[in-house]
C-alpha cells in the first residue's frame, strides 16, 4: 500500500520548443522572475540585433559547455535563441542532458520573432 514510490523528489523537466508568439508570453510572464534569455549566436550577431534583456552566450564558442554548467540548472527558468532555431536545438538538447528543470527554445529563432513584428534591441 505504499504509494509514494513515484513522488520521491523527481522534478519533470519542461523542456520544449515554442512559438515566437508563445516565447513572448513565456518573457512577459516570467520577467523578473528568474528568468534568463540566452541569444546563442556570436557575438557580431548579437551586437546586429538581439531580444531585449537577452544574455549572450556564444554555443560555438570552446567555454560554452563550462559557462552552462556555472548556471543554475534548478531555479531559474530558460528562454534560448539563435538566428533559425539549428543552434538552439543543439544547446535545448545539451541543457536538457544536464539537468536543467525550464527551457523553452524559440523555435526558428530570432527571424521568426521578427516575422512576427517583434522588436529587437541594437
Amino acid at each position: 500500500n505504499n504509494n509514494n514510490t513515484n513522488s520521491r523528489n523527481i522534478i519533470q523537466q519542461d523542456i520544449k520548443t515554442i512559438s515566437a508568439s508563445e516565447f513572448k508570453n513565456f518573457i512577459n510572464q516570467n520577467l523578473g522572475h528568474d528568468l534568463v534569455i540566452l541569444d546563442v549566436r556570436t557575438p557580431e550577431e548579437y551586437v546586429s540585433g538581439h531580444i531585449h534583456n537577452s544574455v549572450l552566450m556564444n554555443c560555438c564558442d570552446p567555454s560554452f559547455v563550462s559557462d552552462l554548467n556555472k548556471l543554475d540548472k534548478k531555479n531559474k527558468k530558460y528562454g534560448i535563441y539563435c538566428n533559425s532555431g539549428n543552434r538552439s536545438k543543439s544547446v535545448l538538447s545539451i541543457m536538457r542532458q544536464k539537468g536543467f528543470i525550464h527551457v523553452y527554445e524559440l523555435k526558428g529563432g530570432i527571424r521568426a520573432w521578427i516575422d512576427s513584428g517583434y522588436e529587437i534591441e541594437v
